[in-house]
């Protein structure tokens, strides 16, 4: 229902305060009436997992994209839409699309269409063909700007141009023949000046009609997701995305595996920042200051139950300045792929039990030691990699995958 409404129309902001609400209680908590208790913001969720996030739609970027495939319908003067011809035809009719003032009484989906056309305007470029559709001084074809917006300068008149002047009245076959300046001009233009002077002459297709390319795709292949590809937030690829996001994962570990690498974990060093907690020392140990790096890797409880998981599929040696990044990342470089997924997926069930560990301490349900936690991280793995054909093949060629996941006192 959500969708299709965005389809039609650019909700209110107030709608999409109240949705994002509601989906991020149902994500955390899997209830819609729960309140708090989300670890990452929003925005970061609606990154894709590559940039750090889950690849959750942004519903106000989905709907801006949606109204900009209208836009995107207009600029093509698309003739297979019934809307796009009406809009052209009745709408418009001789007025130019890119430098049309908001009329105070059109309806609510066209003035967000025209407000959105600074938004469209960049991903949007011009082939020139035989330049009859392309209007010379009011379409964004010269490097993304109109060259008659405004009224401050007579670039039209000194021009010796008409307003309806399309690119064809400078076009000769495949070849530029810009304006000459009117000599009866009196007022100079600026703006003419310029652009002659940054033309750079682009290629002209004299055999075909005008065309329009979003981000370099020609309308055919232009869809809402393509829109929203190119608008949406972006953000930098994560170099660990691989090594939590890999295909026979389990779900449930690797989304706490990706908590763990954005730092999003309630350790008490974070609780403490907070004011909620009056102690930073860690339950495992009971020795350093509890942080992500020192609870699941350099805490003498959970590096012992560490290096002998990881003996028999990959024997590491983990400095003293390794992060969590860095644990997944060396394991990740393995060249053999059967024991690189072995290692990835066991330090995810590792990490875990870890954290599963020490808040049963934090809240007095009962103490594992070392090695008995060991054995119910090797029973998941074992339960998790004897269901999966490619174990089954990959044994055939190493039988000593076996002890990887076998339990030794």
């Amino acid at each position: 229902m959500v969708f299709f409404w965005s389809r039609h129309f650019i909700l209110p902001k107030g709608v999409h305060k109240l949705l994002q609400s509601i989906f991020t209680r149902f994500l955390w908590k899997g209830d819609t009436t729960s309140v708090g208790g989300a670890k990452v913001a929003w925005d970061d969720l609606c990154l894709p997992k590559e940039e750090g996030g889950l690849g959750l739609p942004n519903l106000i970027e989905w709907n801006n994209a949606q109204i900009i495939h209208y836009l995107w319908l207009i600029v093509n003067k698309d003739e297979t839409s019934l809307w796009s011809s009406w809009v052209l035809n009745t709408v418009l009719k001789r007025k130019h699309f890119w430098v049309l003032s908001i009329p105070f009484d059109c309806s609510w989906i066209w003035r967000q269409i025209l407000l959105l056309r600074d938004k469209a305007k960049p991903f949007i470029t011009y082939v020139v063909g035989d330049g009859r559709s392309i209007s010379l001084w009011f379409d964004p074809w010269f490097k993304g700007s109109v060259l008659a917006e405004g009224h401050s300068d007579p670039i039209i008149s000194y021009a010796n141009s008409t307003p309806n002047a399309t690119l064809s009245e400078i076009v000769a076959g495949a070849t530029w023949v810009l304006p000459t300046p009117n000599p009866h001009q009196r007022r100079p233009s600026a703006r003419f000046d310029s652009w002659v002077a940054d033309f750079d002459y682009p290629p002209v297709f004299p055999s075909r009609m005008d065309t329009a390319l979003w981000n370099g795709k020609p309308k055919p292949l232009v869809s809402i997701k393509w829109i929203w590809e190119s608008i949406r937030s972006h953000d930098d690829i994560v170099p660990w995305f691989h090594a939590v996001w890999f295909k026979h994962g389990i779900p449930r570990f690797r989304t706490h595996s990706w908590l763990l690498c954005l730092g999003r974990l309630g350790t008490l060093d974070r609780l403490d920042h907070w004011h909620i907690t009056t102690t930073t020392t860690c339950y495992l140990c009971v020795g350093g200051a509890e942080n992500h790096d020192h609870l699941f890797l350099h805490c003498h409880y959970s590096h012992y139950v560490l290096m002998h998981l990881l003996q028999h599929i990959a024997p590491i040696e983990i400095a003293s300045t390794w992060t969590w990044v860095d644990l997944l990342l060396g394991l990740f470089a393995l060249e053999n792929p059967t024991r690189r997924l072995l290692a990835l997926l066991a330090v995810q069930i590792f990490a875990y039990h870890i954290w599963r560990e020490r808040n049963a301490r934090r809240h007095g349900k009962g103490v594992f030691g070392p090695r008995l936690l060991l054995h119910g991280i090797i029973t998941d793995l074992r339960a998790r990699v004897l269901t999966e054909p490619w174990f089954t093949t990959a044994m055939t060629y190493d039988p000593q995958l076996i002890s990887c996941i076998t339990y030794f006192e």
